[in-house]
């Protein structure tokens, strides 16, 4: 093997590309500071645990290794939004806050056969508000983003997993339960899920089973509505979407 060769889906941009991908930076981070957000520039690495605040995923494609300084277990940041909420969770304020940043990332494994293990992650994030229009705002963000890039064509597809929660809530189910069915629903695997409900006892098994089959047009919330009438919290996330 070559001593300059690099290892499997790491990538290295030199000369017009790596002029290209300069340009695009500037040109997002300027699009994010006119809107009010504030550059962050988030350490490569950080202790394991500040960097596993999201999913398994996450946890699968960080690198790990002993730090020989604390003796603790260090990791190399695979996605930046963790990094976000621990800084913003160290401000301790109630003011809104907005973020953005455009870091290079490391993973163990590419997201898909023809991805980089080293991509480039860009985002804008927005901490202190629960207001639908917090949402509205960095949704129209990412859109912008998208049409700077020249990506298209643009498919925008918008879910609220308070509906899923809102279900769970009813249901009286252990740990490992709640987390086998989030990662059915994440799979969309309709076998799975009528599996899952044979194999246990469930409150509201038709609403689970209805909620995997609702995908569609904007159209489609009209008849959420209808099947979660009767619990509020899941209304009033299927009120949001419409108001999006």
């Amino acid at each position: 093997m070559s001593t300059w060769q690099l290892p499997e889906g790491i990538d290295e941009l030199t000369g017009d590309r790596a002029l290209a991908f300069e340009s695009i930076r500037r040109q997002l981070l300027d699009l994010y500071a006119d809107k009010g957000f504030g550059l962050v520039i988030p350490p490569m690495v950080e202790y394991v645990e500040s960097l596993l605040l999201t999913s398994d995923s996450v946890d699968e494609k960080t690198f790990k290794f002993l730090d020989s300084a604390s003796g603790k277990m260090l990791g190399v940041h695979a996605d930046i939004t963790p990094q976000i909420a621990r800084i913003d969770a160290k401000r301790a304020s109630n003011d809104v806050e907005k973020y953005c940043y455009v870091n290079a990332i490391l993973q163990t494994k590419a997201d898909d056969f023809y991805a980089s293990r080293s991509p480039i992650q860009a985002g804008a994030e927005l901490y202190g508000s629960d207001d639908i229009s917090a949402d509205v705002e960095v949704i129209e963000l990412m859109l912008e983003s998208l049409k700077l890039l020249s990506i298209s064509p643009i498919v925008l597809s918008l879910g609220n997993v308070a509906i899923f929660n809102a279900l769970i809530a009813q249901e009286d189910l252990l740990g490992e339960q709640v987390t086998k069915l989030r990662q059915i629903f994440a799979r969309r695997s309709t076998p799975d899920l009528a599996e899952f409900i044979v194999s246990v006892t469930l409150n509201n098994a038709d609403m689970f089973s209805a909620l995997m089959k609702l995908e569609g047009d904007a159209s489609i919330l009209d008849k959420a509505l209808g099947v979660f009438s009767d619990l509020p919290e899941a209304k009033s996330a299927i009120e949001d979407l419409i108001k999006i």
